[in-house]
């Protein structure tokens, strides 16, 4: 069930998705394998022990059968994304709210393109970029980690392939609309250019 909330004069609508759940203390976060190795090296201990005590709920697939959930992890995860002036989530703002412009300015809405995907995308940007500045993520940074976000996120688009971070056999791309992808792919790489062009002339 989805609710929609009308957005006021010049912003955009709210969808919220509401669904049965059931707890489940005896799924964990890790049943998938995670944390994977280049998970520690971006992510503190204490991080990752909090989004394993959070645990995994259930969700209705359809007929008799349910899934294994992970949004309160990912609760968690965007949670303590971030350390002291760093700009992981800013990115991620940043990036939702180009998307609610492309789709309202599209004819179709980009059916199947929702925020959750831009988590996932900023969690492996998170862990597979792992730069050899330690500052690379500071808000000083930001106009680069942006770009090289958008980068990350049309790559994913290109190939219709962006595994769940916590269950990564998933593709969450797999079942989207392959033009719409390609479309949208094509209103990053716009935006990823415009950016890199302000760079230059400042």
């Amino acid at each position: 069930l989805t609710l929609t909330k009308a957005g006021s004069k010049g912003k955009h609508d709210i969808n919220i998705d509401v669904t049965t759940t059931i707890g489940d203390k005896h799924v964990p976060v890790s049943v998938y394998g995670w944390p994977r190795p280049d998970t520690s090296k971006v992510l503190s201990k204490n991080t990752i022990d909090r989004i394993n005590n959070v645990g995994t709920h259930m969700v209705p697939k359809g007929g008799e059968f349910w899934n294994v959930s992970h949004s309160k992890a990912e609760k968690e995860l965007m949670r303590g994304l971030d350390t002291g002036n760093q700009c992981r989530r800013q990115c991620y703002k940043m990036l939702k709210a180009d998307v609610q412009t492309w789709k309202s300015r599209s004819t179709d809405n980009y059916p199947g393109i929702s925020s959750h995907l831009l988590k996932h995308s900023m969690f492996w940007m998170n862990e597979r970029h792992q730069p050899n500045d330690k500052d690379y993520w500071n808000q000083k940074n930001i106009h680069t980690c942006y770009t090289d976000s958008l980068k990350a996120f049309k790559s994913h688009l290109d190939q219709c392939k962006l595994p769940d971070y916590f269950h990564p056999m998933n593709n969450m791309l797999g079942k989207k609309n392959k033009d719409v992808c390609h479309r949208l792919a094509g209103c990053v790489e716009e935006r990823r250019n415009e950016l890199l062009h302000m760079k230059l002339l400042k």
